[in-house]
């Protein structure tokens, strides 16, 4: 006769299992509406940056043919500047560099950093998921970039900021 275990006593053995039971149906159905949103989100980043990118293509279209209007007047004005006042003359030659060129050169400047931020917009719905880090971030870079493109209302409001 064989070794049998459960029949070495008289009475039966008791044999236990262990378990946790938990239901975890609501924390699924949540993470199928995180991956839905997050799905969303993505898509609708994607359709915002190409739809931002039409009108920011015409502003700098329009942008680069007032400059280049704005040079060719400025050459025509050469052959009529001899017969102008000096103070006509200033008066034109600021309207040309200054009244014209710095709106022109800060349209540009704006467009270039809309287009980054689309750019941004764009990469992000094509993100894919992955763990984020923290880490120390320099702020003086982007609060100077942000003085720099408001000092016409500071200067206007006559604002002071210190850093």
């Amino acid at each position: 006769m064989g070794y049998c275990p459960e029949k070495m006593y008289d009475r039966p053995m008791l044999i236990a299992i262990e378990g946790i039971v938990s239901d975890i149906t609501d924390r699924k159905q949540d993470e199928m509406r995180k991956k839905q949103l997050v799905d969303e989100i993505k898509h609708f980043a994607y359709i915002v940056s190409h739809d931002l990118r039409a009108p920011l293509i015409n502003v700098q279209g329009f942008a680069n043919e007032l400059k280049h209007s704005m040079g060719e007047i400025g050459a025509l004005t050469e052959n009529i500047s001899p017969s102008l006042s000096e103070g006509d003359r200033r008066k034109m030659e600021s309207l040309l560099s200054e009244d014209t060129g710095e709106p022109i050169t800060f349209i540009e400047s704006s467009v270039g950093r809309m287009n980054g931020l689309i750019e941004a917009i764009l990469k992000l719905s094509r993100f894919e998921r992955t763990e984020l880090e923290m880490e120390p971030v320099d702020m003086n870079e982007p609060v100077s970039e942000v003085l720099t493109t408001m000092a016409h209302e500071i200067d206007e409001h006559d604002v002071s900021v210190s850093l």
